[in-house]
């Protein structure tokens, strides 16, 4: 079976976009071609830089860190679900038409198209985000992750993390800063979020990606 894949990922670079008071990548070179025969450039970042993926222990002491998954946690069938008309909140009746997809999905992602601000101050407000009525209805279903084209799954200035916590409870994954979400709308695909084997991590960046099956 052939795939073509589809690139869901946002780039890293030291000017990139990072949540309100996380620190910014560093990325530099440690050797250059010219003077070292080899580039190698050396990374400093948090585990939620870029697209990532948030685990249970982000939130939650005690609960399912990285390295608690089986790498094929990572991997699963997926739906992409249009909300780029919602202005607010995503609703659950806006779930409710996908039920029995639902049962047979492992990762729902969100299009809002809010991606289309990366880079800019829009980019951190007035982006939707699930009810909480909505993200308890998904948390009826055994699916392994869900993702969004925005920096977060609760609203920028919210402290208690609603959203956050009703899923991570559950040992679901939360994929954030998802992009080209458009490209794979209306489709039934595969999906893969691998990240870095940290020991105990609470989350990491991931190179998000879809499989869209080919005839």
């Amino acid at each position: 079976m052939k795939f073509r894949i589809v690139d869901l990922t946002h780039e890293l670079s030291s000017d990139m976009p990072v949540f309100p008071g996380d620190s910014a990548p560093e990325i530099e070179a440690l050797s250059a071609h010219d003077k070292d025969g080899c580039q190698e450039l050396e990374l400093r970042l948090t585990t939620h830089t870029g697209t990532h993926i948030d685990c249970p222990r982000h939130l939650l002491q005690g609960m399912m860190s990285l390295s608690s998954f089986d790498v094929g946690f990572f991997y699963g069938k997926a739906i992409t679900i249009d909300c780029s008309a919602v202005k607010d909140e995503i609703p659950l009746g806006v779930l409710q038409p996908y039920h029995h997809k639902l049962n047979r999905i492992d990762f729902i992602l969100f299009y809002t198209g809010h991606d289309k601000w990366w880079g800019r101050k829009e980019y951190f407000v007035k982006f939707p985000v699930l009810t909480q009525e909505a993200a308890g209805y998904l948390t009826r279903f055994r699916i392994r992750g869900v993702g969004f084209d925005a920096v977060s799954a609760d609203r920028i200035d919210s402290t208690d993390l609603p959203v956050h916590n009703i899923i991570l409870k559950k040992n679901i994954l939360i994929i954030e800063n998802l992009t080209a979400l458009k490209n794979v709308l209306d489709m039934d695909f595969y999906f893969s979020c691998f990240p870095l084997k940290i020991r105990d991590g609470d989350g990491s960046p991931v190179r998000a990606v879809a499989y869209l099956k080919e005839e």
